[in-house]
């Protein structure tokens, strides 16, 4: 019986926590959509502007962030180390609606195969 109830806890938690990453996911994806990729847009520009021989760090459409029409702007630069953009390499020849969706979904494979492994390695009673 009591192994029975920790199993439907279980399956309650993971129902929750995709829920929860659907919700996050959709948040995310409207911000995304609203200022130029966000953070993967500090990657996804900063690999353009590598390959068109300018520094990963450049100023880009995603480094300005609308703030409001009586505030600044708020400004964040590329702050990632080199060798992440090296994930975000294949994708940049992609429109970036196209490898934003991408890149979330192979994020979500991820998520995804690390609770399998997690919920694989739990003892069995």
């Amino acid at each position: 019986m009591r192994d029975k109830a920790v199993g439907i806890l279980v399956r309650l938690g993971l129902v929750s926590a995709l829920v929860v990453v659907a919700l996050h996911g959709h948040l995310m994806w409207s911000v995304q959509q609203r200022y130029y990729g966000n953070d993967f847009g500090k990657l996804y520009y900063g690999v353009q502007a590598w390959q068109r021989g300018e520094s990963l760090y450049e100023v880009t459409p995603a480094s300005v962030i609308p703030a409001g029409e009586r505030s600044p702007n708020l400004f964040f630069r590329n702050l990632n180390p080199p060798h992440v953009h090296l994930l975000i390499w294949p994708l940049v020849a992609l429109p970036l609606s196209v490898a934003t969706r991408l890149w979330a979904l192979s994020n979500l494979v991820a998520l995804l195969a690390g609770a399998g492994l997690i919920a694989a390695s739990r003892p069995s009673s």
